[in-house]
């Protein structure tokens, strides 16, 4: 227990070697919140020497040395104080400050703890111990940047709107100001930017927008980008602000954002430089060290994987829409003697691989109606070159069977397994009717509609191709009447999913038997009925469908 004298704590020589040892700043205060004792830890917090140097000082002074706010930023307010609390009779729990030297912009994270003292005689003292945490805060706030930021950069695929997340998470805890800046097509989009201060986060981006970093500069965001090297800027002096100023205004605006200390870090991807970040500290951020850089350098390593991939989707998406509207076929030609409808609708989750296209060929018109097994580009990409491979071959005149066999040998060729089925058709004029020449490969058979009968399925069915090298394809021949409405559909219409199974070929049997024969009705009474049928509309499948009513 501390005898306490007039003026100050007694302590034994002991207790005050022990004391001076530790790298904790230790102060005793009375019960008026005077100065009793401080170790030497206390001492150079202070700026004092000597005890009797500490007491001399004004304790404003300490406010003009450092800027004092609690963990979440608000400025500290002296009733806060732990030790001020015990004085009060209230619970005194430790208290996260952080402190930011004026002069140079060192960062120090401090805890603060105080207790009571009991003395022998008189009021208790206070105990307050001050432990530097500076390097576990520091830890801790690079792990839940980084955390938050990789979470950010893995949220969405929309680069501007991520990168802009991430530079908003690098302020205030690590930047007073943070910028990023893409490198496209030999020129730098600024594509995010954050500012503790919207008045300064003004003043940034018109410099920015009237001094744009060119990739010729020598210094900056256009040298980072060029060489892939990182720029480091422990402080930065007037003279360097000098430099770099391409004229009087560039350089007042510069001086008076009061730069402090820099970090340029290139986001280097696999096979070149995405982009580049800029750390800036100013009035709140401290000063940068190497242990910055190299967090820097790791989360621009992680923010360049995002750019990647988010560009790669970009592509991607690209190269689907321009498959997706590949795949959409014209409008069926004008056909004497016949009227015709079509419905082309893509899945609503990916690209998918149905197709079909209406053709006159010598003596009338042929159509194929194919779908390729899969999703995605991939499958896209196949359907697009069935199509095509058909098509020609039909305008060769080549028979539906013909046409199905070299489909086959086409896809037993491929690197990959590729599955398609197809159904080809070949209509010949005739007086008072028409020859149906047709041929299946797996694929759903055509439906004969007539008005109050139910509907006829045509054709033979057959193996898929891209299966049997052996495949061959039956290759029947109808005789159509005026009057009569052929139906061509994928399996994107039957086997579309409802709250009560799928929509089924006996539905569709049945919706057909109350339809008229006007291609367009029938077509959009299916469309409707499979909307009704998946609730809303989303369909998990492309549906192709053709309808042809050969005229009285």
């Amino acid at each position: 227990m501390a005898k306490v004298a007039e003026g100050g704590a007694q302590l034994s020589r002991e207790l005050r070697l022990v004391l001076d040892a530790l790298p904790e700043a230790v102060t005793i205060t009375d019960a008026a919140g005077r100065l009793a004792f401080a170790n030497a830890a206390a001492l150079q917090w202070m700026g004092a020497t000597t005890f009797e140097a500490a007491l001399a000082r004004d304790p404003s002074a300490l406010l003009e040395r450092f800027e004092i706010t609690t963990e979440d930023g608000r400025p500290l307010q002296p009733a806060e104080l732990p030790g001020r609390r015990l004085l009060r009779g209230e619970p005194a729990e430790p208290l996260l400050l952080r402190l930011t030297e004026r002069d140079s912009g060192q960062v120090r994270w401090t805890l603060l703890k105080a207790s009571a003292l009991p003395v022998e005689q008189g009021a208790p003292l206070t105990l307050t111990v001050l432990e530097d945490v500076t390097e576990t805060k520091e830890q801790e706030l690079r792990e839940r940047f980084l955390s938050q930021a990789s979470e950010a950069l893995n949220a969405s695929l929309d680069l501007s709107e991520t990168l802009q997340r991430v530079a908003s998470l690098a302020v205030p805890d690590l930047a007073d100001w943070c910028l990023v800046e893409l490198l496209e097509r030999g020129r730098i989009r600024q594509v995010a930017i954050a500012h503790t201060d919207r008045a300064q986060l003004a003043r940034v981006r018109g410099l920015r927008r009237r001094h744009a970093p060119k990739l010729s500069d020598a210094l900056g965001v256009g040298a980072v980008l060029r060489t892939g090297r990182a720029e480091f800027y422990a402080s930065i002096p007037d003279e360097l602000l000098t430099a770099a100023a391409a004229d009087e205004e560039q350089l007042r605006i510069v001086r008076e954002l009061k730069l402090r200390s820099a970090i340029i870090v290139p986001m280097r991807g696999r096979h070149r430089v995405e982009g580049a970040i800029t750390f800036v500290a100013a009035e709140r951020a401290g000063a940068y060290d190497e242990r910055d850089l190299a967090f820097a350098q790791d989360f621009a390593a992680r923010a360049a994987s995002a750019v990647e991939n988010a560009r790669l989707h970009g592509e991607t998406a690209t190269i689907a829409e321009t498959l997706r509207r590949s795949l959409v076929p014209a409008a069926p030609p004008d056909l004497p003697r016949w009227r015709t409808a079509a419905l082309y609708r893509p899945g609503a989750d990916q690209i998918g691989g149905d197709f079909f296209e209406l053709m006159p060929t010598d003596g009338g018109f042929t159509i194929v109606l194919g779908d390729v097994t899969g999703k995605g580009v991939g499958a896209a990409t196949l359907a697009a070159r069935a199509r095509h491979s058909a098509s020609a071959a039909a305008a060769l005149g080549l028979a539906p069977a013909s046409i199905l066999t070299l489909l086959n040998r086409i896809l037993l060729r491929a690197a990959e397994i590729s599955l398609v089925t197809a159904v080809v058709a070949q209509v010949v004029e005739e007086d008072g009717g028409a020859t149906l020449i047709l041929s299946s490969a797996g694929h759903p058979l055509p439906l004969r509609h007539r008005p109050g009968v139910a509907p006829q399925t045509l054709g033979t069915p057959g193996v898929l191709l891209g299966f049997d090298p052996d495949g061959r394809w039956p290759q029947p021949q109808l005789k159509l009447e005026p009057g009569e409405t052929i139906i061509f559909y994928t399996d994107g219409v039957t086997e579309a999913l409802g709250n009560h199974g799928r929509f089924s070929e006996t539905r569709l049997h049945s919706l057909l038997a109350e339809c008229p024969a006007d291609p367009d009705a029938i077509v959009l009474a299916i469309d409707s009925a499979l909307q009704h049928f998946e609730q809303g509309g989303r369909r998990r499948d492309d549906v192709a469908l053709l309808a042809v009513q050969l005229l009285s």
